[in-house]
């Protein structure tokens, strides 16, 4: 049906900050073909409908109108995709542990 929206809920430990993209199912289905085929990491093919940081210590509370379908919510903690990076020091091995929820209701 129309008029609903996706509400995500997220926080983060362990990292400063990962990024939390929204994306429609053809485009994670190509990512994951190209990353399963292809050594290295990949792109997004198309913009996705929700592009954010999820900082360390903060509870992310969002909504995202969408259409009837498959969704993908991708949460990136590499250089290759979004804006953020995992800190490049020698020795820093720190994971982004995210504990997130994703529910569908009404558009506001």
């Amino acid at each position: 049906k129309g008029g609903k929206a996706l509400y995500i809920t997220a926080t983060l430990d362990g990292a400063p900050a990962v990024d939390v993209l929204l994306i429609q199912k053809g485009v994670g289905d190509m990512m994951v073909s190209k990353y399963v085929a292809t050594a290295g990491p990949t792109q997004i093919t198309a913009p996705p409908l929700l592009d954010e940081q999820l900082q360390a210590g903060q509870v992310f509370k969002r909504y995202v109108k969408v259409p009837k379908g498959v969704y993908y919510l991708l949460v990136d903690h590499s250089p290759s995709i979004g804006r953020t990076a995992p800190p490049m020091v020698a020795g820093d091995d720190r994971a982004a542990k995210v504990d997130y929820v994703v529910q569908v209701g009404d558009a506001p």
